[in-house]
């Protein structure tokens, strides 16, 4: 009888601990990856971002990397100091490849944080977001927080950045976790972590897009 209820133990045991391991497995997905330059060749050593912020993952000698990430995932991007930041939109699949174009822009790891990409890793110094939530809608957040800004219904204008007329379509560029969107009225004002914004040689990254200045919104993770 001993040894029955011993073995009934043990099976429970072994379909328990599987049923934990399929229901990890579901919460996240293994992603693999490389990262390449313009011409093929792979790039060793590149930093992985997820969602704009720094991971501890980096491509091997292959410029392969492998990573679990969550189903709700946004954008993965590579960093590395040859090639600038490259940015994907992640859709759920199980392989993310990345090529450098030739064109892209060059920048420091320092000049990230200004684009708005974090570090995961705690900072004893890291200032305390800000409270937005005083704010009726993101719109009159940038007409406080921003000075220079006109907006006009959802149309917002960065004075300082064309001699345009606001009713041109000369909106900036907005950049949310690390991503470009074409509409920010999805945000309130308390999801709201961090408020930059880049206008000439520091929007200059994001290229022709940038020419009416860029917007970088960072949301509370």
């Amino acid at each position: 009888m001993k040894i029955k209820l011993s073995f009934i133990f043990m099976v429970c045991v072994i379909v328990n601990h599987s049923i934990s391991a399929q229901s990890s497995s579901l919460d996240t997905i293994l992603v693999s990856g490389t990262v390449v330059d313009s011409e093929g060749n792979p790039i060793k050593g590149a930093l992985v971002y997820v969602d704009s912020v720094k991971t501890r993952i980096k491509t091997n000698r292959y410029g392969k990397f492998k990573i679990w990430l969550k189903p709700e995932t946004m954008v993965v991007s590579v960093f590395f100091r040859k090639n600038g930041i490259y940015t994907l939109k992640f859709d759920g699949a199980n392989t993310l490849n990345f090529v450098f174009p030739e064109e892209n822009k060059i920048i420091s790891e320092d000049s990230l944080e200004t684009l708005g990409y974090t570090d995961d890793k705690p900072s004893k110094n890291k200032k305390k977001s800000k409270d937005y939530s005083k704010y009726r809608d993101v719109y009159q957040m940038l007409v406080a927080e921003i000075p220079g800004v006109q907006v006009v219904g959802s149309m917002v204008y960065l004075r300082g950045t064309s001699r345009a007329s606001i009713n041109a379509g000369l909106s900036p560029l907005f950049i949310v976790d690390g991503t470009p969107v074409s509409s920010i009225d999805f945000i309130m004002p308390n999801e709201i972590e961090s408020l930059k914004v880049l206008r000439d040689e520091s929007a200059s990254i994001y290229g022709v897009r940038a020419a009416n200045g860029v917007i970088v919104i960072n949301l509370k993770k």
